[in-house]
């Protein structure tokens, strides 16, 4: 088999014609990839070690690109982008504009920054937290001990807060699997969250969704070691449904890696696969007429937004 991320040929093969993209309605920016946690099914190798980080600079020309209407979401992600400084800044310049604001947590990293938490009801932001299990010995198998513990006051707090309680305040929760298989059906999983959550810790949520795994990053590392990488990748590909492509997040979104580098989503991220040329490359060089009707850079590691139910970063495609 050949190499994860150089294949370019067999995903364009399989759905019959290169990947295209649309209308550009979403910015999602990567703040950096320090994090609080080092998570086995993390795409992008985040940890406490990491280094890199999003400067106030590359922040204001996001602004500038938002201040034009270009978008209706800004999905904030990283890392944790709670342990970037600049994070409060970022949030109260984007707000006045009139955008979807998406903030990624994995609810440690937030619970240690209580102003950070108490700015997102204010500024009415989204918040996307991942929290792939509700039962404490699989959240902790995946990460340390105390994750779940924390991530179970700190969603409290937000219920405190209006998270999931008022309709203006949407606390949607975010399922990985913890091992190399898809998930099992989003509204299912819903119901299965909503009911212990209710039961044992009082806890409300909006909504939630399943995210399909993708071999990349300490994801594909962990594959490798237990030596079940190709299979994986076989039941990505033989899960191919065709009814995910049209609605593909890649076709309708550009990506902003910490350093103002430009991606079609946060996987290419990942694997270092910038937009192709002659697309601009840094987001000081953004026109959002030459990101329209691109050709979107896919890989093998593609088919893991198309198999099943399909993925993206709201969840299933193929709903029900």
């Amino acid at each position: 088999m050949i190499e994860l991320g150089t294949d370019v040929n067999s995903f364009v093969a399989k759905i019959g014609h290169e990947l295209i993209s649309g209308d550009i309605t979403t910015i999602q920016v990567n703040v950096g990839r320090k994090c609080d946690l080092s998570c086995n099914h993390c795409h992008l190798g985040c940890g406490p070690e990491r280094k890199e980080m999003m400067t106030a600079s590359v922040m204001e020309t996001i602004i500038n690109v938002v201040r034009y209407g270009y978008f209706q979401t800004v999905d904030i992600t990283g890392g944790a982008p709670e342990l970037n400084d600049n994070l409060p800044y970022f949030i109260r310049s984007l707000s006045p504009y009139d955008v979807n604001i998406i903030l990624r947590t994995n609810l440690t990293a937030l619970y240690s920054r209580p102003a950070v938490m108490d700015l997102l009801p204010d500024k009415k932001i989204s918040i996307y937290a991942s929290l792939h299990c509700y039962l404490e010995s699989h959240v902790s198998g995946s990460t340390n001990n105390e994750v779940y513990g924390y991530s179970i006051k700190c969603l409290k707090q937000l219920n405190e807060l209006g998270y999931g309680v008022d309709d203006e305040l949407k606390l949607t929760l975010v399922y990985n699997p913890a091992g190399a298989a898809l998930p099992g059906c989003q509204k299912e999983l819903e119901e299965k969250y909503r009911r212990h959550f209710r039961l044992t810790n009082g806890i409300e949520f909006t909504n939630l969704i399943a995210l399909n795994n993708l071999p990349v990053g300490n994801f594909r590392s962990n594959l490798l070691k237990d030596g079940v990488l190709e299979k994986y990748q076989k039941t990505l590909e033989d899960g191919y449904n065709p009814d995910t492509v049209e609605n593909l997040m890649c076709r309708r979104q550009i990506c902003v890696d910490w350093d103002g580098s430009l991606y079609d989503c946060d996987f290419n991220l990942a694997m270092g696969a910038q937009l192709d040329l002659p697309c601009p490359q840094h987001i000081n060089a953004f026109r959002k007429p030459c990101l329209m009707w691109r050709r979107i850079v896919t890989g093998d590691y593609c088919f893991g937004c198309t198999a099943g139910a399909g993925s993206s970063c709201g969840g299933s495609i193929c709903k029900g």
